[in-house]
């Protein structure tokens, strides 16, 4: 192995927990760090993101509007090895506030009030068709049209 030598500024914790897993390894500091580099290597992609595979996952999601919250993730992820593991999340349609999918998504209330409106031969319909006033967004009033 071709050894170069550099200098690294690392902070206390990071210098402490280095020696540390060197001595239980019984290998010095710079095989360590070459072990942790091999396995950052193995597992991130240095070449860059794959931007094609994000422009696809965001362009089905904004078609489905399927997702899972993160709270919910980090739910199941924490339970992980515990006696209590929860399953794997399924993901259910989200409410978008913007079209472009850059705001804040709200997961939807299933089963709310789905009663289903019939036409009368007048025009008129038996069923409220409004929202349940959870389920409304307010407006700020300078997005508000004058006319």
């Amino acid at each position: 192995m071709n050894i170069i030598r550099r200098t690294l500024d690392i902070d206390a914790d990071t210098d402490a927990r280095l020696r540390e897993m060197a001595d239980e390894r019984g290998q010095d500091v710079a095989a360590v760090l070459a072990e942790a580099v091999a396995l950052l290597d193995s597992v991130i992609d240095i070449a860059g993101p794959d931007i094609g595979e994000d422009r696809r996952r965001l362009d089905a999601f904004k078609q489905t509007c399927a997702a899972v919250p993160l709270d919910e993730v980090k739910s199941w992820v924490s339970s992980w090895g515990s006696a209590n593991e929860l399953p794997c999340p399924a993901p259910r349609r989200m409410i978008l506030l913007s079209p472009d999918a850059s705001l804040l998504r709200f997961p939807c209330k299933q089963n709310l009030e789905s009663g289903t409106a019939t036409k009368q031969p007048a025009g008129q319909i038996t069923t409220n068709l409004s929202s349940p006033a959870a389920k409304n967004i307010p407006l700020n009033s300078w997005r508000k049209s004058a006319f």
